[in-house]
C-alpha cells in the first residue's frame, strides 16, 4: 500500500485527522503540526488564514512518516491540490459529488456517467475514486502553468452546466435547499483546499478506503465497503496504482486565447451542447442563457484589444460560497467574452483563503 500511498501525496501540504480514541469517539484535525514536528521531518509553510505567520504542514515522503501518522491515531489525509514547489498551480480540478441525505452512492453514479461522457467528447482525461463513504470524485488532470483562478472558472461552468441539465443536481450547498438533490461541489478547488487522498482510510466503521476506480466499476451496483482496508492490497496487485494518471496525464492550456479550457463561441457552444446530447434532450444552446451572453457584442473585446489589458475580478474570492455561486454565472460570461484570440489578460494574485 505504501508506494501508492506515497505517490498520491507527494509533495503536498497535508491536513490530517486524529481519532485517539477511536472513531466512536471525536475527532480532531490538524493542519499545523506545530510542536508534534519532529527533525526528521519534511514539512512545508504556507501563510495562516486567520491569523500571522504561517502553517507549518506535514509533507508525507517516507514510511516512516506513514509509521509517524500510525502512531498518532491519524486515519483520514487530506491532501491540497498543488505541491510544496508550486503552491499556487493545482495539479486537477476536482468535482465532489454528494449525494442527498438518506441517498446511496447511485445517485452519485449516474451524474459521474454523465460527466464521464462530457469529458471524453471533450477529449479530455478523468479518473474517478470512491470518498470512502457515500461519494464520488472525479478528478481532471492539469499540466503545470494553470493556476487556481483556471480550475475553479471551468468548475464552476461545468457545474452550472450540469445543474441545468440534471434536475436531480444541486450547487447548493445549505442540506435544506438540496432538497433531495445531489449535492456538486465545485467550490472545493480554491487555494488551500483539501481533498481526501486516494489510498487514506476513512473513520468510518470497516475502515473504508478512498479508492481510485476504472469507468468500468462506476456503474449501478457499486459498493464503496468493498474497498477497505483488508481488500486494498490484493486489488492494488491486482489492478495496480489506478490513481496514477491523475499525476500524469495533465490538460494543457487552451491554444488561443488566455483562458483554461476557454477558445471561442464555438468550443463554448459545443460544451453546453454535450450534457443535452448525453441525456436526449431539447435543450436549444440559441435560447439559452449562456448563448445570449456570448451573442451579446463584444464592447470589452474591443475595448482590451486595443491595447487595455483586462483583470479579471480578485475580490469574489473572498466572499461567501452562497454569493460567489449566485455571481458565478456572471464571472464566467465575463472570462469569456476576455479570453477571445489576440487579447491581453493580467492573471490575478493568488490570495490564500
Amino acid at each position: 500500500m505504501s508506494p501508492a500511498l506515497l505517490a498520491a501525496v507527494e509533495d503536498r501540504p497535508l491536513t490530517l485527522v486524529h481519532w485517539n480514541q477511536g472513531i466512536e469517539k471525536a475527532s480532531w484535525f490538524q493542519q499545523d503540526v506545530g510542536a508534534m514536528a519532529e527533525d526528521w521531518m519534511h514539512t512545508v509553510e504556507t501563510p495562516a488564514r486567520t491569523k500571522k505567520g504561517a502553517v507549518r504542514h506535514l509533507v508525507v515522503d517516507s514510511p516512516r512518516a506513514l509509521r509517524w501518522l500510525a502512531q498518532n491515531s491519524v486515519l483520514e489525509i487530506h491532501a491540497w491540490h498543488s505541491r510544496a514547489q508550486s503552491l499556487t498551480q493545482p495539479d486537477w480540478v476536482v468535482f465532489d459529488l454528494d449525494p442527498a441525505e438518506g441517498e446511496t452512492i447511485e445517485q452519485a453514479v449516474e451524474v459521474a456517467q454523465v460527466l464521464h461522457g462530457m469529458f471524453e467528447r471533450l477529449g479530455l482525461p478523468s479518473i474517478p475514486k470512491t470518498t470512502g463513504k457515500r461519494g464520488l470524485h472525479i478528478f481532471v488532470p492539469l499540466a503545470k502553468g494553470h493556476t487556481y483562478e483556471d480550475a475553479e472558472s471551468f468548475a464552476l461552468q461545468v457545474g452550472d452546466t450540469v445543474a441545468r441539465q440534471l434536475k436531480n443536481v444541486t450547487l447548493e450547498r445549505s442540506l435544506a435547499a438540496r432538497r433531495g438533490r445531489l449535492y456538486f461541489d465545485c467550490m472545493q478547488n480554491a487555494y488551500g483546499k483539501t481533498v481526501v487522498a486516494a489510498y487514506s482510510l476513512r473513520g468510518v466503521a470497516g475502515a473504508p478506503v478512498s479508492t481510485p476506480l476504472r469507468w468500468s466499476e462506476v456503474k449501478p451496483g457499486l459498493d464503496p465497503k468493498q474497498f477497505n482496508l483488508r481488500t486494498m492490497p490484493s486489488r492494488l496487485r491486482e489492478m495496480g496504482d489506478l490513481f496514477a494518471p491523475a499525476l500524469t496525464q495533465g490538460v494543457p492550456d487552451a491554444p488561443r486565447g488566455g483562458g483554461f479550457l476557454v477558445q471561442h463561441d464555438q468550443d463554448r457552444t459545443e460544451h453546453w451542447a454535450v450534457i443535452a446530447s448525453m441525456r436526449g434532450s431539447n435543450f436549444n444552446t440559441r435560447s439559452s442563457r449562456f448563448s445570449r451572453w456570448m451573442a451579446r457584442p463584444r464592447h470589452a473585446a474591443a475595448h482590451c484589444s486595443a491595447g487595455t489589458s483586462y483583470r479579471r475580478p480578485r475580490c469574489w474570492r473572498a466572499i461567501s460560497s452562497s454569493t460567489r455561486l449566485r455571481g458565478a454565472k456572471r464571472i464566467i460570461a465575463v472570462t469569456a467574452r476576455l479570453t477571445a484570440p489576440g487579447m491581453t489578460t493580467r492573471r490575478p494574485c493568488i490570495r490564500p483563503q
